[in-house]
């Protein structure tokens, strides 16, 4: 991210992803230009490409295709800290509009994602922190398995394993009771709670709920997150272990 371009408070950012999963390799692309409109409003407006090619074992299960897109969003953020917030409100909003192409054949994609967080303090070194999330993907002629959202893990719903849920619309909360150990770390006790969409699994509507423990940190190679969740209907034997490491440079 490169802040100020040419003196003004305009930023721009580019980005470079390659993925390699499960029956298929997902590489792809993008630049942006922002604004800083306000110390508390930032609104955004960018171009993306994405590339799926289906490895050996996923032909028949997933189609090489491409799309080009156009993407817009807003952040507006009054939190008093950014790693560590004990108080404020930030919205985040984003809309992609694109254009799929499996071979000469063109499909219309679309994709919203809306987030939105409160955080209110109690005591002097504990806050109650809720985080709303709601997504959904369409297209025309039916969604690629690959482009479904993927739900479950560290950063949704703790207490089910990584991506878990597939769905093309779902909505999430995290809430938490934190306790601040400094300026940027944290232990707490979370709850999770869902809907998801399965089209994969005929369309049924799904609500997860998961519970448990956490801890964010910082060590010698970067922010560490450790989570134990369990999802509804485990016993403390099933619960799952998340693992996150962020490092910046």
């Amino acid at each position: 991210k490169e802040p100020w371009v040419v003196g003004l408070p305009v930023f721009s950012e580019f980005r470079l992803d390659f993925q390699q999963r499960s029956g298929y390799t997902e590489n792809g692309f993008g630049g942006t230009v922002g604004m800083d409109v306000t110390s508390e409003l930032e609104m955004r407006l960018g171009g993306v490409f994405r590339g799926v090619r289906p490895d050996s074992s996923g032909f028949g299960h997933f189609s090489r295709h491409r799309m080009w897109g156009v993407e817009g969003g807003v952040r507006y953020d009054t939190r008093d800290d950014f790693w560590n917030p004990r108080s404020g409100f930030v919205f985040r909003g984003n809309v992609l509009v694109g254009k799929v192409f499996q071979g000469q054949q063109g499909r219309s994609r679309r994709q919203y994602d809306f987030n939105m967080a409160y955080f209110v303090p109690v005591g002097r070194r504990s806050l109650v922190a809720l985080d709303f999330y709601a997504s959904r993907v369409t297209q025309t002629g039916g969604i690629f398995p690959e482009a479904l959202l993927r739900l479950g893990g560290i950063q949704t719903l703790r207490g089910y394993r990584e991506e878990h849920f597939w769905a093309s619309k779902a909505a999430w909360a995290n809430l938490e009771w934190r306790f601040l150990l400094n300026h940027r770390s944290r232990a707490f006790l979370f709850l999770d709670l869902g809907f998801v969409d399965d089209p994969l699994g005929g369309g049924a509507a799904l609500w997860p709920v998961g519970y448990g423990a956490g801890l964010r940190m910082i060590s010698r190679v970067g922010r560490l997150g450790l989570d134990y969740g369990l999802a509804r209907g485990d016993h403390p034997g099933l619960g799952k272990v998340h693992l996150q490491m962020i490092n910046e440079f």
